[in-house]
């Protein structure tokens, strides 16, 4: 939906104000390059990045 608003309004500055449902990293993370987010979070939150792919199993 950020995305298609974007389209429709390419000079303006978009807002999106949402639920906590709305402050996952995966949204956080697409929607942040087109809008500005806001979002309630808990006060105790811990935001991590995505671990990253470690090497391959070595079998023997």
């Amino acid at each position: 939906m950020v995305l298609q608003v974007k389209r429709w309004l390419p000079d303006k500055d978009i807002i999106v104000v949402g639920d906590n449902s709305y402050a996952s990293i995966e949204f956080l993370d697409k929607a942040r390059k087109l809008a500005t987010i806001i979002a309630t979070m808990r006060m105790d939150t811990a935001l991590y990045d995505f671990v990253l792919r470690g090497r391959e199993g070595v079998v023997g």
